[in-house]
């Protein structure tokens, strides 16, 4: 049997304040919740946590398996929410059908 090759989409998106303005440092991880594995590096795969800080201008990126049940969480906004990564190559945090993060 030959396992189909992963396909992977971008997911990125900015941290504003509650005036819109970009927040710099803000700490966002992004968990896989359904046994899909993450991407790390360029071809490496793993299933713990991927985290960063967002940049001068707010904005984050992550590399996710595309379908994959995945929980998102940024402290500094609240926001605790899990989604389905969407099957194109990438999306933005607005078109997330985000919904609040229930623990099983």
């Amino acid at each position: 049997m030959i396992a189909k090759p992963l396909r992977f989409c971008t997911l990125s998106g900015t941290v504003e304040d509650i005036a819109g303005d970009p927040i710099e440092n803000a700490f966002v991880r992004v968990r896989i919740l359904d046994g899909k594995r993450a991407v790390v590096g360029a071809t490496a795969l793993s299933s713990a946590p991927q985290s960063a800080y967002t940049s001068e201008d707010g904005s984050f990126a992550f590399t996710l398996p595309r379908g994959a049940l995945a929980r998102i969480e940024i402290p500094e906004s609240g926001l605790d929410a899990s989604f389905t990564v969407t099957d194109a190559g990438s999306m933005t945090l607005e078109q997330c059908r985000l919904r609040e993060y229930e623990p099983s």
